[in-house]
């Protein structure tokens, strides 16, 4: 069965097409604005397109990834599944992080363009009357994707180029990471075969803003700073009970693998 990777140029959508090449499995890899997604069968749909950290900027572009173009493949397109990307970032208002938490949204927010559009393509999926219609509701992922300007990748960025480092959220900050090998493994494996609707794609563990400082100061010597006005940001921890027992998942250390990034960028960036 063919894979079809909506947004393939963009970072989980490049490694899934590398994960899909070591296993030997055709995919389809459609260009922006390809018609041909709504006439030929698509196969197993993983739908990677959307914004990140620059959904602030780009109001427009981020309904049209997260919705539209979304809410077009489900109407008109021929496939065996599909599975919707997702983030934990809906999270962030609740104190619990399973996958049948009520959420709450707030339009008058400028910060919840991101999560509302998320939640309107989710809710697009489960208006859709096809079980093998899913959703993935992805934490960080991290991975060698230093073109990005995301928390993770500037922070580490900063640290060795400039050897200074200011947090804008306060350091008692909390999140969940995950990294990238483990993200495409499990997604490929609840496209083929899921059995769910929703899945949250997560280590489960959160780390600390202080934990990432402490690490940085410890391998870069680097000096860190915090905002006047930095508030703490923290995401209850994200349940990952349905993957675990679905598909036996043990998610990497991500903070092992956030010390590799450090490590991996000084050895390019030798000061």
């Amino acid at each position: 069965m063919e894979t079809t990777i909506i947004g393939a140029n963009g970072f989980i959508g490049k490694h899934l097409v590398n994960e899909l090449k070591k296993l030997g499995q055709s995919y389809f890899t459609p260009d922006r604005n390809d018609d041909s997604i709504f006439h030929a069968p698509l196969g197993n749909v993983i739908y990677c397109a959307g914004l990140s950290s620059d959904f602030r900027s780009r109001s427009f572009d981020t309904v049209r990834a997260h919705v539209t173009l979304l809410s077009d493949l489900l109407e008109k397109s021929s496939y065996h599944s599909f599975l919707y990307l997702s983030s934990t970032r809906i999270y962030i208002n609740t104190t619990k992080a399973d996958e049948d938490t009520d959420l709450t949204v707030n339009p008058k927010n400028k910060e919840d363009i991101f999560n509302i559009s998320k939640l309107m393509g989710e809710s697009i999926c489960h208006a859709t009357d096809n079980p093998k219609v899913r959703i993935a509701r992805l934490s960080n992922v991290c991975g060698n994707d230093f073109s990005s300007d995301n928390f993770l990748y500037s922070i580490i960025k900063d640290a060795v180029t400039t050897g200074e480092v200011t947090f804008r959220t306060s350091l008692a900050s909390a999140k969940d990471y995950v990294t990238i090998d483990d993200v495409t493994r499990i997604l490929l494996k609840i496209s083929s075969s899921g059995k769910q609707k929703v899945y949250n794609v997560a280590s489960g563990q959160n780390i600390f803003h202080q934990t990432i400082a402490d690490l940085l100061q410890k391998l870069t010597c680097c000096k860190i700073h915090v905002d006047d006005h930095a508030v703490p940001v923290t995401f209850p921890l994200i349940d990952i009970d349905r993957i675990t027992k679905e598909f036996h998942f043990t998610p990497s250390d991500p903070l092992d693998f956030i010390k590799n990034l450090i490590l991996d960028y000084q050895h390019i960036n030798p000061i």
